[in-house]
């Protein structure tokens, strides 16, 4: 009698993780892939042919340092110029960085140094003209992560190499746009430029307090000088 009991308990363990796994697999085969989700993204944007006319970006606007423990909020004018090759610059009164085709660079007292951080910067993909027709440039391993409801929006994750939803790119349901990348980096404020929408407010969650990017105007295709894009010389 014990061992037909034990028969029976095993028997019904096996059919619940059976029926458990049936369901898992059945929930990740009717989510929508990773490819589905960036290519409505893509739409919701504007769409790739309008994307793909995009040369050069020229972006100017303010940056709020607001880390409370650094004493009062401070605030800043930018100028980033940007390319559909994945070369840009931004340039302030106190910093000046960027990537090029040599790698990350960052101007500091001593000169201009190499910076492995911007190979592959949040902010490039905020400012390269074509990024989101080359997304796996920034995010590497791209592949369909959960769904979950963030900030009173359900979202939908894509993960990334980082492994991890602390570095995943978020997606939101209703609208198809990109909202968040990882927990601290918000974007917000998309407005339509030259036929696609750009997010004008880029909100990034520092230990403390923030740093935000306020967008005042977006300008594509314009003429510029080489030494608007590339690193600075050293003399």
């Amino acid at each position: 009698m014990r061992t037909m009991r034990l028969i029976i308990i095993f028997f019904s363990a096996f059919l619940l993780m059976n029926c458990s796994a049936k369901e898992d697999y059945e929930s990740k085969v009717s989510s929508p892939g990773h490819v589905e989700i960036i290519k409505r993204y893509i739409t919701a944007i504007g769409g790739h042919d309008t994307i793909s006319n995009f040369k050069t970006r020229l972006i100017k606007g303010r940056l709020i340092d607001n880390r409370p423990y650094m004493g009062e909020p401070s605030e800043m004018l930018f100028r980033v110029y940007a390319d559909s090759q994945g070369n840009w610059r931004f340039s302030s009164p106190t910093e000046n960085y960027g990537y090029d085709q040599a790698g990350g660079w960052r101007q500091d007292s001593t000169g201009v140094v190499a910076d492995p951080g911007q190979n592959r910067a949040k902010l490039g993909y905020v400012f390269d003209p074509a990024s989101p027709l080359k997304m796996d440039r920034y995010f590497k391993k791209l592949r369909y992560g959960a769904k979950m409801t963030m900030n009173y929006r359900d979202v939908t994750a894509v993960y990334t190499d980082r492994d991890s939803t602390y570095y995943a790119l978020w997606f939101d349901d209703e609208s198809g746009l990109l909202n968040q990348i990882g927990y601290h980096w918000n974007l917000k404020d998309y407005r339509e430029v030259d036929g696609v929408l750009i997010p004008f407010v880029v909100e990034q969650g520092r230990k403390g307090g923030s740093i935000t990017l306020y967008f005042e105007s977006v300008e594509h295709n314009i003429e510029r000088l080489p030494e608007d894009i590339k690193r600075p010389l050293v003399k």
